[in-house]
């Protein structure tokens, strides 16, 4: 796997293509427009802040392709 993928290979995959925009929402709406606390289980809510992490580097990527 090559390392440091410009963030073009982001945008075109996630944003340009159809199938790409379609799998990008699903995990948006799965695991980054939710609520990651979960109340009285440090390591559930530290699971979920992974998680949500993965999509957050995905979406600077996405955002850094359009600088």
């Amino acid at each position: 796997m090559q390392p440091n993928l410009p963030p073009e290979v982001y945008w075109k995959v996630f944003n340009n293509d159809p199938e790409g925009h379609k799998v990008f929402q699903e995990l948006s709406s799965l695991y980054y427009d939710v609520e990651s606390y979960q109340r009285g289980d440090s390591y559930q809510t530290a699971y979920n802040e992974g998680r949500r992490a993965v999509i957050g580097f995905i979406i600077n990527k996405m955002n850094e392709s359009q600088e």
